[in-house]
């Protein structure tokens, strides 16, 4: 039976150590034919090629009653072998039998796995620490970034702590204790946060885990605690900052008007919309630091929103006038495909958050129009929030925006309607939808903020613009506001560049109605729309113009249908036009479903439903200059060789402004107040400064003063040279005083880039 044993079985002479039996895989292993056996070679000899005993030989743990089991790496074979080894009776001779086992294999893939536990340890973000639960501070094991954390070296780590966990922090130690007090007698698992003490004496903060294991379930039978901590020091200092620059925004609001406390405590139904667009975007565009792309989305969605919300504390503080109406409308031309996309961005959150079914449809003749484009935004934000909030989880919702006939030539009159299939409302109740603080008796809503002046809102906004809007509502039916708004009509640019009007646009689309739509809007542009309801059918439609010479320029693609059927995917649709042709592949998406980090093969553009003329042409013929308002664009004017002064007595208003402005090239000199601004003026040679900015409210001299003192100044230039107003004080009045002191322009703070750029522009270019 030895014979046949896989391994290594031998037996020595106790005392001699002579050799007396090796099995079959030993003499192989070894060379050694029985001729050779029958010498009595001694066992050290053969086995390690030793010229005395090994302490094999002399082991004096060896008995008769059992195994001695140790592992051995054996030099000559350069292997590692696991031994058995007991006292026998061979032959009449005390001897030692040894069963020797080939465990190199799996000593190496033990190794690998060790390596590959450390590798996954160093990945993770915080350190891994074991401790003794005998006395709860010997450091039995660590790993993962626990040194990194303190700040130690292995060596520092045991000659400073002496493997001891005694960089708790002093005022943790007793609040730690409890916990793994409390962890012995439940066996649970407890998180909490703590802070420890560096090597250079910094204090971090960390959230940690501990885990108790006693003896009997530890492999070498001492009880122990896990933990793992991770450094979130930076992510409290951050929380620490944002609380309290919210809490500064707080207190400055309750400050500006503190007679209207209760009704700011009201209006989160309306703030907390953008604010959580806001925070929302903010989150995802830490989450794609490296994609510029992907953040700069996110941004751009955080600019609209600030600006919403902007809009509402504007119209908190100016309560008063709204209630009375006094209100003043803006009047300015705008698109309303920006509309449409800025309502989405703000209400987007939201709608995804609760699941639901976003449908929107735009069919309007005129894209362009003039009215106040924050005061719409803020009708269509309230009414599109206030479907997703009132509709239960997975709920669908309409927007849609069509222009019907108009008695007038100069109006165009569009009805907008948002329809939700949520909890309704009682026909009682929507006769006093539109009364202030007002809210259904409905248990369902009880947990949705609102003050209920939203829709009291809505409805000044639409008189003012001289519309209506209407309620269809019933219980457990969902709700469908209409809007109905005469809007002034805006000048249109040119459909199309007359070298595309014999392009063919190919229009891939199963709804019949979206199809439709968009080969209107290609009709519009000047370009020949080809449509097609499925993959076979566009098929036929590229071979149709293939056959008569002509060929498809570019595809609208519906994302349903290449999502369902590979031989619409833009790939195939690029193998029907043919690799020669330079086919551009439009995308259409549903709203809201866009992601920033997925970008298909073979697309060029991608256009979010409802799909505008304005928006298509873009997409279509990316290098046209559409929309462009003045020489000064926000991304690539420039003002290089331009001289400005800048009055701002705020430090970092200051600061923003003048990195604003020196990023287009412009030179800046900045005083801290009226007077200065006006030392600076006088001192200088005529002519010296192409604009100034001045702020209003400023300690000696305010903008008001020191704009009529550079006025009055005896220089031709001072007569000239344009004065911007850039002020909080934001209403009408404030613009209107500004003038009558000589300013040339009122600019509301806070300022945004582009808005800047456009009315520095407006005056330098």
């Amino acid at each position: 039976m030895l014979e046949e044993y896989d391994g290594i079985v031998y037996v020595s002479d106790m005392d001699s150590h002579e050799l007396l039996y090796m099995n079959k895989a030993g003499r192989e292993l070894f060379s050694l034919d029985e001729a050779a056996l029958s010498r009595r070679p001694r066992c050290y000899e053969v086995l390690q090629g030793r010229d005395a005993p090994c302490p094999f030989c002399t082991n004096t743990y060896l008995n008769e009653s059992g195994f001695y089991e140790w592992e051995f790496y054996n030099p000559r074979l350069q292997r590692t072998l696991l031994l058995k080894d007991r006292k026998v009776r061979w032959n009449g001779r005390n001897a030692r039998i040894e069963f020797a086992t080939d465990v190199s294999g799996y000593r190496r893939a033990i190794a690998g796995h060790e390596r590959q536990r450390d590798s996954i340890l160093q990945s993770l973000p915080g350190g891994i620490i074991r401790v003794d639960a005998r006395d709860g501070r010997t450091i039995l094991w660590y790993g993962g970034r626990f040194l990194e954390i303190l700040g130690y070296t292995d060596e520092q780590f045991a000659q400073e702590l002496q493997g001891r966990t005694s960089y708790v922090h002093p005022d943790d130690q007793g609040k730690i204790g409890e916990l793994k007090a409390a962890l012995r007698e439940s066996g649970k698992t407890a998180s909490t946060e703590m802070r420890v003490v560096t090597r250079r004496g910094e204090v971090r903060i960390l959230t940690a885990t501990f885990r108790y294991e006693d003896a009997a379930a530890s492999a070498d039978g001492i009880p122990s605690f896990y933990s793992v901590g991770i450094d979130i020091t930076e992510i409290k200092a951050r929380q620490e900052l944002q609380q309290k620059a919210l809490e500064d925004a707080c207190r400055a609001a309750r400050a500006a008007d503190r007679a209207k406390t209760d009704f700011l405590s009201r209006m989160s139904h309306d703030i907390r919309t953008p604010l959580n667009a806001i925070l929302g975007m903010a989150d995802i565009a830490g989450t794609r630091l490296n994609d510029p792309r992907g953040a700069g989305e996110c941004l751009k969605k955080i600019q609209t929103s600030g600006r919403h919300l902007l809009n509402l504390i504007n119209e908190v503080l100016d309560m008063s006038k709204i209630e009375s109406g006094q209100m003043r409308l803006a009047a300015e031309e705008m698109e309303l495909a920006e509309l449409v996309r800025n309502v989405l961005d703000v209400c987007g959150s939201l709608v995804k958050e609760k699941g639901h079914t976003l449908a929107v449809r735009a069919d309007v003749a005129h894209e362009r129009v003039r009215g106040d484009f924050g005061r719409l935004q803020q009708l269509f934000t309230n009414l599109l929030a206030n479907a997703a909030k009132y509709t239960p989880a997975g709920g669908s919702i309409s927007f849609s925006i069509d222009e019907l006939p108009s008695l007038y030539t100069d109006v165009g009159l569009f009805e907008c309607v948002i329809e939700d299939n949520g909890i309704g409302m009682s026909e009682d109740f929507v006769k006093h939808l539109f009364e202030p603080f007002k809210r259904a008796d409905d248990p369902r809503i009880c947990k949705v903020q609102g003050t209920g002046l939203g829709l009291v809102i809505s409805r000044s906004i639409v008189r003012l613009m001289g519309g209506g809007i209407k309620v269809e509502s019933r219980p457990e039916e969902g709700s469908r506001f209409i809007v109905s708004l005469p809007l002034r009509l805006a000048k249109e640019t040119a459909a199309a560049a007359g070298a595309a009007c014999e392009q063919a646009v190919l229009v891939l689309a199963a709804d019949q109605e979206q199809n439709l739509r968009a080969c209107r809007l290609l009709e519009d542009l000047g370009l020949r729309a080809v449509p097609a309801h499925s993959a076979a059918e566009a098929r036929e439609r590229i071979s149709a113009e293939r056959a008569r010479s002509e060929h498809v320029a570019a595809v609208l693609l519906d994302q349903c249908l290449a999502d369902e059927d590979e031989a619409a995917s833009p790939r195939a649709l690029r193998a029907l036009c043919g690799e020669e042709q330079s086919l551009r592949v439009i995308l259409v998406r549903e709203p809201l479903s866009a992601d920033g980090d997925s970008m298909r093969d073979g697309v060029d553009a991608f256009l979010d439903r409802p799909l505008f003329r304005s928006t298509l042409r873009r997409a279509l013929l990316p290098g046209d200059a559409e929309g462009a308002e003045s020489a000064l664009s926000a991304s690539n004017a420039s003002l290089e060789g331009k001289r400005i002064l800048l009055a701002e007595d705020n430090e970092i208003n200051r600061e923003i402004v003048v990195g604003l402005l020196e990023m287009k090239g412009a030179s800046v000199d900045a005083a801290e107040d009226g007077q200065r601004a006006l030392e600076m003026f006088c001192a200088s040679a005529p002519d010296t400064y192409d604009l100034i900015l001045m702020d209003i409210q400023m300690p000696r001299l305010n903008g008001y003063e020191a704009a009529a003192a550079i006025r009055a100044r005896d220089r031709a230039d001072a007569r000239r040279v344009p004065i911007l107003a850039l002020t909080a004080d934001a209403f009408p009045e404030d613009a209107l005083l500004a003038r009558r002191y000589g300013m040339n322009e009122h600019i509301s703070k806070p300022v945004a880039a582009e808005q800047l750029y456009h009315a520095v522009g407006r005056w330098l270019l």
